[in-house]
Order: structure tokens, then C-alpha cells, then sequence
């Protein structure tokens, strides 16, 4: 690239991010030099492709979010429902308990007052 240019040329751009792809740095060397990794070309794939990565990283976890969404939620509402059933549980069970201590109490009480 001449130093009268300002902007990196856009097909050696592209051409550079498709190497990227497939071979990385190294396929980028063997096809432009290693004098490549320094040009303005070479820095602009690269940024490209950082954000086609970014992108796609993105679009995947959206759409694997949007798959398990409502199977997560359906999930949550039936660990809830079971909290729930088991805490029922549990708190009549100690209402249980309770009821059977005060009538062991109301016998020993009533046993002492004969």
C-alpha cells in the first residue's frame, strides 16, 4: 500500500479475511509474505473478522437461549411447584409434630394432676 492512500484496498482486505478464515495468520503469510501482518490490510481483516466471530458468538447464544427459554421456564415452574409441595409438606409435618408434643404434654400434665 502506498503512503498516498488513506484507506486499506477493500479486495485485498477481503481476500486476506477469507485466508483468515480458512488457515489463519499463517495461511495469510504463506499467501502475502510475512511482511502482510503489518499492513493496514492485514489489520483491517482482522478486525472483520473479530466482529463476524463477535456476531456470530452472538446469534448462537440468542438462539440457544430461545430454545431453552420456555423449557427452562416450564423446568422453573415445576421446581417451584415442587418447592412448594415440599414445604407444604414439610411445615404440616411439623405442624404434626408440634400437635403430638402438646398432647404428650396434656398426658403428663393430666397424669401429675391425678
Amino acid at each position: 500500500m502506498s503512503n498516498d492512500q488513506k484507506k486499506p484496498d477493500q479486495e485485498l482486505v477481503k481476500s486476506m479475511r477469507q485466508e483468515l478464515a480458512k488457515g489463519g495468520d499463517k495461511a495469510v503469510e504463506r499467501r502475502y509474505g510475512p511482511e502482510a501482518k503489518g499492513s493496514a490490510e492485514y489489520a483491517e481483516a482482522q478486525r472483520q473478522r473479530r466482529q463476524a466471530q463477535a456476531r456470530a458468538r452472538s446469534q448462537h447464544q440468542r438462539a440457544a437461549e430461545q430454545q431453552r427459554g420456555p423449557a427452562q421456564g416450564q423446568h422453573a415452574k415445576a421446581q417451584a411447584d415442587k418447592d412448594t409441595s415440599g414445604k407444604q409438606q414439610r411445615q404440616s409435618e411439623r405442624e404434626r409434630v408440634i400437635e403430638a408434643r402438646k398432647q404428650q404434654e396434656r398426658e403428663r400434665d393430666a397424669s401429675l394432676s391425678r
